[in-house]
């Protein structure tokens, strides 16, 4: 259905673009004059273009970090896949545009203009970004476990995610929207605009990245002061059996398990369930069920001819018309108008 759109070997998160675009798509490291004044000094690059627009990806890579940057020229929309080739742990600062995705375990996620956000994305997890007509920079920074733990010691949400991705954690995480400041805007021009190679580029990208990471944790910790906003996933005694809750909820199909009936199956107190699972995944299991059986939805209604009823029935209600209330509620059109929107033509 999907071939890759850049190459497997020069990027971190690869792109995947849907089939109906497959019959003109070229991709080439060879970028056109028009674009070299924006070309990151020193990266390997891949430019696809096809009907869609054109996408241009860029990344520098270190020792223990890679430096991306994914520039996209869209002219018709597009769903795009991106999917981490490993479990990663990645700053993601959306400098133009704003993009709807939906991830894995996440359900909906809006990455918008002129925010950032902190990744521990799964490996070999494949979600959807849906683009619209117009003008798009993202920025990535990847790091390794051994990068960040130097300042595991000080920071304990560091220390977490270097957990989670050592232990290849299937549950991905990721921060509230953080605003790039203006000090964040300079130093990824300064990273951009680098042109050191070798060891001297490696000593000037790693102070630059562990700046913005600083930045990063004095913004994360004012959020949390703010919203009581942290990352999902923290330690706690019943961790294991939240796990298991969640194993549980995904392999589950048809109707939401209430609270009760998954306390039993773990043997643990209701009440304790409700708040141990919002606690740790950042959402109660009503709504992370619902986000899981929208997502089904989501899926078969872009991939499969089959009818709002019968997605309704699997996806467990009983009365379609409920099912299409709901999904109006949350992305604010119907079934049908979403297939029209983002299925294939």
């Amino acid at each position: 259905m999907i071939t890759n759109l850049i190459s497997e070997k020069l990027m971190p998160i690869q792109f995947h673009i849907e089939k109906k675009y497959l019959h003109d798509l070229t991709v080439s490291s060879q970028v056109p004059p028009s674009l070299h004044d924006i070309l990151l000094p020193n990266a390997q690059r891949s430019y696809t273009e096809g009907g869609f627009g054109n996408f241009l990806s860029q990344a520098l890579e270190g020792g223990d970090y890679e430096v991306c940057e994914y520039r996209a020229h869209i002219t018709k929309k597009v769903r795009m896949f991106p999917k981490a080739n490993r479990p990663m742990l990645t700053l993601v600062y959306v400098l133009r545009g704003t993009i709807c995705c939906i991830l894995k375990d996440f359900g909906e996620v809006i990455l918008s203009e002129g925010k950032y956000y902190f990744f521990y994305v799964p490996e070999k997890e494949e979600n959807s970004a849906f683009f619209e007509p117009g003008d798009f920079v993202f920025f990535h920074i990847c790091m390794s476990a051994a990068y960040l733990s130097g300042l595991s010691e000080k920071y304990e949400w560091i220390k977490e995610v270097i957990r989670m991705q050592q232990e290849k954690v299937p549950s991905g995480i990721h921060t509230e929207p953080l605003p790039i400041t203006s000090r964040a805007w300079a130093i990824i021009e300064q990273i951009k605009q680098c042109g050191e190679t070798g060891s001297d580029r490696d000593i000037f990208m790693c102070g630059r990245i562990y700046d913005l990471l600083l930045i990063f944790s004095k913004d994360h910790m004012q959020m949390k002061k703010i919203k009581g906003a942290s990352l999902a996933g923290s330690e706690s005694k019943y961790a294991m059996a939240m796990q298991k809750a969640k194993s549980i909820v995904d392999s589950h199909n048809g109707a939401p398990l209430h609270i009760g009936e998954l306390s039993r199956m773990l043997g643990v107190n209701s009440q304790v369930m409700k708040t141990e699972f919002k606690r740790v995944f950042r959402r109660p299991v009503y709504t992370y069920q619902l986000q899981l059986r929208m997502d089904m939805a989501c899926d078969m209604l872009v991939e499969q001819q089959v009818s709002v009823q019968y997605i309704a029935d699997e996806i467990g209600y009983k009365n379609p018309s409920s099912f299409i209330k709901k999904f109006k509620e949350l992305f604010g059109m119907t079934p049908l108008k979403y297939r029209r929107k983002y299925g294939d033509k």
